[in-house]
């Protein structure tokens, strides 16, 4: 028998492990940042979850929310403008969870209750569901970017519209968007 032969199975198995390792192994679809965007009367959030991996099957979990305040004022003595400034991330909660099935099982870190996530993965995209709120997975600089996009939209939709402020109603001429030193205007 030849030194390559003794060998040979040998190698196969090494291969075999390295693929079995490989296949099992990799990047964790559940840990990231996963964002779900919603408008209330005077404000456009978006609630964040912030999933980090802790040990072979726990997940830290950050749970909490960032968005634009929305006021209106009187941009001339017939006309409104809309002021919509950045407001960062408040009433952040923090899990500990594990992952059973297609649930992902959180438990607040202070009162230790919990509440199940529903976690859907297709071949394209993921969600987790949280009650009725459908949360996305996006990366960490588009938090922001998230937050914009959805005030722009429900403000462009607003500009010409009427509203009533201190007993009178006049048409929206003017958005403006805050966020620190930066300062965005829409107009119609």
């Amino acid at each position: 028998m030849t030194r390559l032969t003794r060998k040979l199975p040998i190698l196969l198995a090494l291969i075999l492990w390295a693929l079995m390792c490989a296949a099992c192994g990799g990047k964790d679809d559940l840990a990231g940042n996963w964002y779900h965007t919603k408008t209330d009367n005077n404000f456009t959030s978006a609630d964040y979850l912030e999933i980090k991996k802790n040990g072979d099957k726990g997940y830290l979990v950050k749970k909490g929310r960032s968005g634009y305040r929305t006021a209106l004022k009187w941009a001339s003595q017939k006309e409104l403008e809309e002021v919509n400034t950045w407001s960062d991330s408040w009433g952040e909660t923090q899990y500990t969870a594990s992952l059973r099935e297609d649930k992902l099982i959180l438990k607040d870190r202070k009162t230790k209750k919990t509440q199940e996530v529903a976690w859907e993965k297709t071949r394209k995209t993921a969600t987790l569901a949280l009650g009725s709120d459908q949360y996305v997975k996006a990366g960490p600089d588009d938090f922001a970017k998230i937050c914009r996009q959805a005030v722009r939209i429900v403000s462009k939709n607003n500009l010409g519209k009427k509203f009533k402020k201190d007993n009178r109603t006049a048409p929206l001429v003017r958005v403006t968007i805050q966020e620190g030193d930066k300062k965005e205007v829409l107009k119609k």
